[in-house]
């Protein structure tokens, strides 16, 4: 046994378990040791926040019982003779700490090797419970109160300071498979080489890492990447084992470099390096073999598609184009880009901002709202929001003006592109009448001002075709009296409206045909936007149809 510096692991111990803890403990004929990764992680002069503790000499439910007294207890982990304690004196957001009793035989007896069956409790040893550990450096237990290691053989401290990994059973990796997945881990992230006799048992048994839950997998892949500041190393490994070919076959030319280099919160793109070969299938096979989220999958084949297709980051159009659709993808396109010292996404979609370029189609100068109003309907209005979309981009030209001139709208007519029947003060009283009415109703609604009320007479495309005639004309009175109808409701999309149709429909088309000499849209109801969510006549639901 050896005693050594522990500068971290006490202080952590005593903020976590109270010297009446551990009293009571004591006294009920338990021993408390501090095992596993803080205790290797102190041999190695790293700062580890696990605190693995493991009390001999009690059973679980009597563990429990005890210190229930002095906190919180959740049975998480029962079946392993695990529990989470939570100590009285712990702040908001401390993590729960870790209390186990010795457990052995262990054994899977399910798919994807999670269920396990033990024995655990007061009839297990110390050394019993560290036998059935993984490898050797993981298994060293020190004794809280006396300072002592318990280090069987040596093997740990060996291990460690020969910087090497070894099983300490050879049925190790038979028995969970996932043991070897953290071999490669523990390899990249303390930069540790394989025991040779570990590495052919890996070689031996690598086909069986196939049977690994994905859920179980990926944490300890995820771990090899975000825990060590050379994952490539772990990578090289597993293809070394036969562990890579197992899981993902064809892999090759790997960008070990720039994988490297990636900041710990791009996993996604490291996964796109490593299975760029598969192209767009790569997010795909990812998802097959961990347990990732959709999200995850779209990021890394955005990365992937970057790696292909570089040239799209001096297209603007294709660019923006497909980060409009995958978002989620920029941050780790960027992160790729900055591992390879390359200008980022963000940084080409901020230069494109600041020439006044959209970069999405809600920054676009017009919106489908504008071009409704404009007389354009269904298919045509995504089409020309594509078509300007592009052109803004192309020409820096993101105005209103300019944009809806592109398409033949000419924003600076009076009328906006509507030929507008003024109603008379007679006709707005009784407006007004109906407006007061439906307040009633809908109080938050904002009537119309005088000025704005009108009878639509053409727009869109029949006024395209003769907005310069009728640029600044002024038309002769109907030569019949106008009647409306009760108010009606229309909503269309979050855009509401109140409504009054006129009653003549058939004598206000004779009038539009006379004026216009053409035949006027046949399914135009003729009537006057009352009010509207915001008192602003183009902000009204103008298909008011048959």
């Amino acid at each position: 046994m050896r005693k050594f510096k522990n500068y971290i692991i006490e202080s952590n111990v005593s903020h976590a378990l109270k010297p009446e803890v551990k009293s009571a403990i004591k006294t009920a004929g338990g021993k408390i040791y501090q095992i596993g990764g803080a205790v290797r992680d102190e041999m190695l002069g790293k700062i580890s926040k696990d605190l693995d503790l493991l009390v001999v000499g009690l059973e679980l439910d009597e563990l429990s019982k005890l210190i229930s007294k002095f906190g919180r207890v959740d049975a998480v982990g029962k079946s392993f003779g695990i529990l989470k304690f939570t100590p009285t004196h712990f702040e908001k957001g401390d993590e729960p700490i870790d209390i186990s009793v010795p457990r052995v035989d262990e054994k899977s007896t399910g798919s994807g090797h999670k269920d396990f069956e033990v024995k655990l409790g007061k009839g297990i040893t110390l050394q019993q419970d560290q036998m059935r550990r993984d490898f050797w450096m993981n298994a060293i237990a020190k004794d809280i109160e006396t300072g002592e290691t318990h280090d069987i053989e040596g093997r740990g401290q060996f291990d460690i300071e020969n910087k090497q990994i070894s099983v300490i059973s050879p049925n190790a990796f038979e028995e969970d498979p996932l043991r070897m997945m953290r071999a490669m881990q523990f390899a990249a992230r303390f930069d540790f080489n394989l025991e040779p006799k570990t590495e052919r048992e890996i070689k031996k048994q690598s086909e069986k890492i196939k049977t690994v839950s994905p859920d179980r997998f990926q944490e300890e892949f995820a771990k090899m990447f975000t825990k060590s500041t050379v994952p490539s190393k772990g990578v090289k490994l597993m293809f070394k084992t036969g562990l890579m070919g197992n899981l993902f076959k064809g892999i090759r030319d790997i960008d070990y470099d720039t994988m490297d280099k990636l900041e710990k919160s791009a996993f996604p793109a490291f996964l796109a390096i490593l299975l760029k070969d598969y192209k767009w299938l790569a997010g795909e096979n990812a998802q097959r073999t961990m347990k990732i989220s959709n999200e995850t999958k779209k990021s890394i084949e955005g990365v992937v598609m970057v790696i292909h297709n570089p040239s799209i980051l001096n297209n603007e159009l294709e660019l923006v184009q497909y980060t409009s659709s995958h978002p989620s993808a920029i941050k780790n396109i960027d992160e790729y880009l900055k591992a390879k010292k390359q200008k980022t996404v963000s940084m080409i979609l901020a230069d494109m901002k600041r020439k006044g370029k959209p970069t999405s189609l809600k920054e676009l100068g017009v919106n489908g709202r504008d071009l409704s109003q404009a007389g354009l309907r269904g298919r045509a209005i995504g089409d020309a929001l594509n078509m300007l979309f592009k052109y803004a981009i192309e020409t820096g030209k993101n105005d209103k003006k300019s944009l809806m001139n592109q398409i033949g709208i000419n924003e600076e007519v009076k009328v906006e592109s509507v030929l507008k029947y003024k109603l008379k003060p007679k006709e707005i009283n009784i407006i007004k009448q109906m407006q007061k009415m439906v307040l009633k109703r809908d109080p938050d609604l904002k009537p119309l001002e005088d000025k704005d009320l009108h009878i639509t007479l053409a727009s869109g495309s029949e006024w395209k075709k003769m907005r310069a005639e009728f640029k600044g004309a002024t038309f002769s009175d109907v030569d019949f009296p106008i009647h409306f109808n009760k108010p009606q409701k229309i909503v269309d999309n979050d855009r509401m409206s109140w409504y009054t149709t006129i009653r003549q429909q058939s004598e206000m088309r004779d009038y539009v045909t006379d004026l216009i000499q053409s035949n006027p849209d046949p399914n135009r109801i003729y009537h006057v936007s009352i009010l509207n969510k915001t008192g602003k006549p183009g902000d009204s639901v103008a298909n008011v149809r048959k």
